[in-house]
Formats: structure tokens, C-alpha cells, sequence
């Protein structure tokens, strides 16, 4: 067993970033998708946590396409 010497970390490429980006943007709009779900599928007894899973579920889904369309239109 030797010493192990930390290589330097080099700076991601382009592409890399972009994969990262669409990665964050699906996980963002997965949540929302699961939100939706789950706040359609609530008992009634539970209509007010349902109400903000919904809305919850709709500010993601917004905040997917808008963080999208910000990456369209500055590329």
C-alpha cells in the first residue's frame, strides 16, 4: 500500500454540465409529477394537504419548464 496523492481535479467539459443540467431538470420535474399524484390521489379528509401537494406539484413542473426554456434561450 502506497500514499495516496490526490491527482488534481479537472474542470468539467461542456457537455458534462449539460447532462447535469437535464438530469436536475427530469428530477425536478419528477417530483412535481409526484406531487401531482399524490395530491390527486389524497382522501378527502385530507383535501387541505392535498391542496398543497397540488401546489406544490404545479410550482415544480413550472420551475422545470422555466429552468428549460432559460436554458434554450441562453444556449
Amino acid at each position: 500500500m502506497g500514499i495516496y496523492v490526490p491527482q488534481p481535479i479537472k474542470p468539467p467539459t461542456g457537455s458534462e454540465l449539460t447532462v447535469l443540467f437535464w438530469v436536475v431538470v427530469i428530477i425536478v420535474l419528477g417530483f412535481g409529477l409526484v406531487c401531482l399524484y399524490f395530491g390527486y390521489r389524497a382522501p378527502a379528509d385530507r383535501a387541505e394537504e392535498a391542496a398543497k401537494l397540488i401546489r406544490g406539484g404545479y410550482a415544480f413542473i413550472a420551475g422545470g419548464v422555466v429552468l428549460a426554456l432559460v436554458r434554450r434561450y441562453f444556449s
